[in-house]
């Protein structure tokens, strides 16, 4: 057999059977680093002394992450997708995610480009993967000029152990759902300014199978998209761990409406948002400080809070952002919006003065200098930061992009 035939061979034995596509294997990711600056002011019961801060801060427009993805044609139309995506610090070069190896997604799933996709892993929630799509201050992005330091379920939450379905797109609309059997999210229980039970809701050997021991979650959404108009609702359920909350507490409940609209080189757009029986993420006014008295998580942090939930009933917020962006150039996008964060008359009587409305005004403005890397900037201004009264917040950060 001369070299022409072995060289057949070979190909005969590794190419795909007829009609399917070679398996597709990608590796990827994003380093973002910069410098950013804090200032706090005290609030009014002076219980915040306020300060300043600067220095170097990373993932400030998007998180830093690596993975792999990958795609295999199983024929008749499906497709096998995987990823595998870790977040990273690129100051200390330490794993993010609690140092989880594949931290920010961890999933295998079937695809059909007429029907939709089944994936089973840690994902995340359609808060995410729908509202990102209103503003470039993003949900998990621009630390906390982002949506989800507003909206707390429209933040970049990551559910593990859940089974995500979504329709293909059809005349415009798409439709998703999941369930996550256990999310894996530090929870609290608390009753107004009162912490009954602090419960972390660690993993143990037996969680996949102790469903409703575990802090499990529903989310769901859908979108529309007509030409220059888009419009998205979502809504995302968290249930207490059933062995601590003890039939004591109510589901979290949290759903959005907006939309946004492409003018002639403007695109605006609007949120609106009810978070009730609790809160997640970046806004919770009264936690878990061991003497039980309420506390704000890291007023002074460069970084917002993540993928914290607090269950009490006496909590309720609704949330409101416009929002506009300018095509300057063919590389250079000017952004701004304002959002409000007001809590119930509920809240407000559980907590009295200890709440207020928080209000916060933001503009950014990237420069692409390849289709890879870009520059950005951006600046934040909020009020009764956190809903804590007199707690006044400026942060300016600067930073490159790189995404390989």
């Amino acid at each position: 057999m001369n070299r022409a035939s072995v060289a057949a061979l070979g190909f005969a034995l590794l190419a795909p059977p007829i009609g399917l596509t070679a398996p597709v294997l990608e590796i990827y990711g994003t380093i973002d680093t910069g410098v950013a600056y804090v200032r706090n002011s005290s609030n009014d019961s002076e219980s915040y002394s306020g300060g300043t801060k600067f220095g170097l801060a990373y993932g400030m427009e998007s998180g830093n992450r690596f993975g792999f993805r990958g795609r295999e044609d199983l024929g008749g139309g499906y497709e096998a997708h995987f990823v595998l995506e870790s977040g990273y610090d690129p100051g200390n070069g330490r794993l993010g995610q609690g140092g989880r190896l594949f931290g920010r997604q961890t999933w295998l799933g079937v695809q059909n480009a007429s029907l939709g996709y089944l994936r089973l892993g840690r994902q995340y929630n359609f808060g995410y993967d729908y509202l990102s799509k209103l503003t470039p201050f993003g949900p998990g992005d621009f630390t906390r000029a982002g949506l989800g330091a507003a909206v707390g379920n429209a933040k970049a939450e990551r559910l593990s152990n859940t089974i995500k379905i979504e329709t293909a797109e059809i005349e415009g609309f798409k439709l998703g759902v999941g369930y996550s059997f256990a999310t894996q999210l530090p929870a609290y229980y608390a009753d107004g300014i009162d912490v009954l039970v602090d419960q972390s809701d660690r993993a143990s050997s037996g969680y996949n199978f102790e469903t409703t021991n575990n802090v499990r979650s529903v989310t769901s959404g859908m979108a529309y998209r007509n030409g220059p108009l888009y419009l998205t609702a979502t809504l995302d359920l968290y249930l207490p761990n059933a062995s601590v909350a003890s039939g004591e507490y109510s589901n979290i409940s949290a759903w959005v409406i907006g939309g946004s609209y492409q003018f002639s080189g403007v695109r605006t757009s609007a949120a609106y948002s009810q978070t009730r029986n609790g809160w997640m993420n970046a806004l919770q006014t009264q936690s878990v400080a061991a003497n039980g008295d309420p506390i704000l998580f890291s007023p002074t942090s460069f970084n917002r809070l993540s993928g914290i939930l607090v269950f009490d009933e006496s909590i309720g917020v609704n949330s409101y952002m416009l929002g506009a962006f300018f095509d300057v150039s063919r590389s250079d996008i000017l952004f701004a919006t304002v959002q409000w964060v007001s809590p119930t008359e509920t809240m407000r009587d559980a907590l009295g003065s200890l709440v207020s409305s928080q209000q916060s005004y933001s503009v950014g403005y990237t420069h692409e200098l390849t289709k890879r890397t870009g520059l950005y900037a951006f600046v934040s201004y909020a009020t009764n930061y956190s809903m804590v009264p007199g707690l006044n917040t400026t942060m300016v950060g600067a930073g490159m992009r790189h995404r390989f």
